[in-house]
């Protein structure tokens, strides 16, 4: 994990994961197995996240919250038909969009539910980070919006 990052949370003393066993019943529970790096971060950090750099809340892998990325992941695949591969990192805003992780790829996306979302789901997509570690840089140390 980017050490800058490490050092931001810990050093914020409020996003130690409380309990690591709910990391491997959520990923369970979604069917997907992401980068290790994904899953380092989430069995050391617990969220939701946010920062002054950008109003984009970086949801909790678990469903401890209700707006927690396994909760929102299975509402994108209930209603909108998203492949079981996709999980969903951000609040969907106000409906409109979202930051969505590809755990086949390593790649992630800002969608939004007025096209992009369709070209994501054919692949026609350009992802807008190349990996989780990529967006967890820009998200804590640069501007996503």
């Amino acid at each position: 994990m980017d050490a800058d990052i490490k050092y931001l949370l810990d050093s914020k003393g409020c996003y130690a994961r409380g309990d690591i066993n709910e990391v491997q019943k959520s990923l369970h529970r979604l069917g997907v197995h992401p980068d290790q790096k994904f899953i380092d971060f989430f069995l050391e950090f617990e969220g939701p996240f946010s920062n002054f750099h950008n109003t984009i809340v970086l949801a909790d892998l678990t469903v401890g919250e209700s707006e927690s990325i396994e909760n929102m992941t299975f509402y994108l695949r209930e209603h909108h038909g998203f492949d079981s591969h996709f999980l969903v990192l951000s609040s969907i805003d106000g409906g409109d969009s979202a930051i969505v992780y590809d755990c086949k790829t390593n790649t992630i996306y800002h969608i939004d539910f007025e096209g992009t979302d369709k070209l994501l789901k054919n692949g026609e997509l350009v992802p807008h980070w190349n990996s989780f570690e990529e967006f967890l840089r820009e998200y804590f140390w640069g501007r996503l919006n």
